[in-house]
């Protein structure tokens, strides 16, 4: 990946079954359908990163807009 500024890396896990979803931090696309976050701060504005979910999410704390660009490999 490669971002305009230092950015924050998520892995989501999921659907969670019922009663997973305690003492871990969630995202929910419709209030009901919930899934497991993995929050990577690496402080960095590029680099790789291997993970294992069902999808990921680039974010920063900053209120501006950023960009970044990203290549995915899929493997099974």
């Amino acid at each position: 990946y490669a971002a305009s500024e230092p950015v924050q890396l998520v892995a989501l896990h999921g659907p969670l079954a019922e009663g997973e979803a305690t003492g871990q931090p969630i995202w929910s696309p419709d209030g009901k359908t919930k899934f497991a976050l993995t929050f990577v701060d690496t402080q960095q504005s590029s680099g790789t990163w291997n993970f294992a979910g069902n999808a990921l999410a680039v974010h920063t704390k900053n209120p501006e807009q950023f960009t970044v660009s990203y290549t995915v490999v899929a493997g099974q």
